[in-house]
């Protein structure tokens, strides 16, 4: 199995779920379904502190769930889902279903 593509199917299923594996993740996910965000606001708006946030979005980033992007209004950067995230977890959710 090792190098077929069944087995970089299954990698990459284990890293999203990986990065979906906490709680707080599965919120910031959530509230990036809504808007996109600072790191601070979303600390705000889900009471934890800005460093709990960008660890967080360090690891939702390198699954490649969410995107940075330079704030539309004043300094800093602003968070939304990727554009193919709800796309990768329906095909998770399909490959399971195999």
């Amino acid at each position: 199995m090792e190098g077929s593509k069944e087995s970089k199917e299954v990698m990459w299923m284990a890293s999203v779920f990986a990065a979906l594996g906490h709680p707080r993740r599965v919120e910031i996910v959530r509230a990036l379904a809504r808007w996109s965000d600072s790191p601070s606001d979303l600390a705000r708006r889900l009471g934890c502190s800005w460093t709990t946030i960008a660890k967080h979005l360090k690891v939702l980033q390198a699954a490649g769930l969410v995107e940075r992007s330079e704030a539309e209004y004043g300094p800093g950067y602003s968070y939304a889902l990727s554009g193919k995230a709800f796309e990768w977890m329906q095909q998770c959710v399909g490959l399971l279903q195999r």
